[in-house]
């Protein structure tokens, strides 16, 4: 009987694994319901940004930009929703935060896109890092 070699676990502090010259990635965009592909080789790196919500906001994700991770630190708990629009949660609802967390999203932005975060006023100030691939 022929051996069966299972593929390693990836766990969070592996290196990202080579895509380059490997198959395309598909990206969808939830607002538009259309679907992008593209190798990693296009994404070209990650870059991460640091912002403090002292009250609900939002975020302008830029042009070619894949948000991947969101990284939200905080003293307390709270529920966050993410959404198109201020107040709404198509992308995320009712996310219970306790003093933090690390959220895997994909959200692309063919164009420059805002999204907006609810359920920090009162909670806040709430340290929001974010993670994205860009070109």
């Amino acid at each position: 009987m022929p051996t069966v070699v299972l593929p390693k676990k990836v766990n969070e502090l592996d290196p990202l694994p080579d895509f380059e010259n490997t198959k395309l990635l598909v990206v969808a965009d939830p607002v538009t319901g259309k679907s992008y592909k593209a190798t990693m080789a296009q994404l070209k790196g990650l870059s991460r940004e640091k912002i403090i919500f002292n009250n609900d906001g939002s975020y302008t994700l830029p042009a070619g930009t894949l948000l991947i991770k969101l990284i939200v630190i905080l003293t307390g708990n709270f529920l966050l929703n993410i959404g198109n629009s201020a107040g709404t949660h198509e992308i995320l609802e009712d996310y219970k935060i306790v003093d933090q967390d690390v959220i895997a999203i994909d959200i692309f932005a063919l164009t420059p896109r805002n999204i907006y975060f609810s359920g920090i006023t009162g909670n806040g100030p709430v340290t929001i890092i974010f993670i994205k691939s860009i070109e």
